[in-house]
């Protein structure tokens, strides 16, 4: 068959919504053949790490193998009849018609009296925010604007002991490389509070024991967004006297970060009078759960 016309949309694997118009633009007027489908998923491939998200939770080569999945299941949707063998690609998970489509309401309880405070009201920019039309100040940078992009730990429960942005300060748009050093004062997110608040800062140092991935270290400015992103990439990180890191429930068990079920239902609970209890709460009591803290642990995740 033939491509009259087409369009292809992305989500998830980028940073944005992403049509992707030059891979769309290859597809019209070729065959969905083999040959043809080697070119749009390297063309697709491309477009994709051109405008990759910058979620680290997530490896990019596992998003991107997934749009290529889809697009590869668009092409044998196509195909009138398939060999036994590409049949299962495309038995849907669940049948369309297997259940009716998922529908949700609100409702809000409203005091008549004191209306219209209380009411519920519909947050209207919430319809341009939901499809993706709202404009945020990073999507307008005007004249002369500069971009950030947060350098994150990659490592959790070690010593980080080399912080190197050469090779990102070489790269295209790039103007600086901000750390703790530019931080005047106290280099804590909310320091007036005190007490843990202290412990938490705003960039962490070259000599730090990081607590666990995702930290910032720094943040690279640069002209563009893209520019930034990727020379936030380049930044050398580099760690020692790693520890043990709790990864699923498994390693938490072992390390005793989070205390098993059975010990949690042994546990007594605390109650706690307050005055002034919301109507309903038997003779102005709440009970509150109050369980043990567990053992503390140097690392979270």
């Amino acid at each position: 068959r033939t491509v009259s016309d087409v369009r292809l949309a992305v989500g998830g694997a980028t940073r944005t919504l992403l049509l992707a118009e030059r891979t769309a633009a290859l597809l019209r007027g070729r065959t969905l053949d083999h040959a043809t489908f080697q070119l749009a998923v390297g063309s697709l491939r491309k477009e994709i790490a051109a405008n990759a998200s910058p979620d680290p939770r997530v490896a990019q080569a596992f998003r991107s193998h997934a749009a290529e999945s889809f697009l590869y299941k668009a092409f044998l949707a196509a195909h009138a009849s398939l060999p036994a063998e590409l049949r299962s690609a495309l038995v849907p998970f669940a049948q369309a018609d297997a259940r009716p489509v998922s529908r949700g309401t609100e409702s809000f309880g409203c005091d008549e009296r004191q209306s219209p405070v209380g009411q519920y009201v519909p947050k209207r920019s919430a319809f341009i925010q939901a499809s993706g039309e709202a404009l945020y100040p990073s999507d307008h940078g005007g004249p002369g604007a500069l971009f950030g992009q947060l350098v994150l730990s990659s490592s959790a429960n070690a010593k980080l002991v080399g912080l190197d942005p050469s090779e990102a300060l070489k790269m295209p748009g790039v103007h600086d490389f901000i750390t703790s050093s530019a931080i005047p004062g106290l280099n804590c997110v909310n320091g007036p509070t005190g007490g843990d608040n202290l412990k938490e800062k705003v960039f962490w140092e070259v000599n730090d024991l990081i607590p666990c991935n995702g930290v910032p270290l720094g943040l690279v400015v640069a002209d563009t967004w893209r520019h930034a992103r990727d020379a936030a990439q380049r930044v050398k990180q580099q760690y020692r006297d790693a520890g043990a890191v709790v990864r699923d429930i498994d390693d938490a068990l072992r390390l005793r970060a989070v205390q098993h079920l059975s010990a949690l239902s042994a546990a007594e609970p605390s109650t706690h009078r307050r005055r002034g209890a919301r109507p309903g709460l038997h003779a102005g009591v709440e009970r509150l759960e109050r369980l043990p803290p567990p053992p503390a642990v140097p690392d979270f995740f």
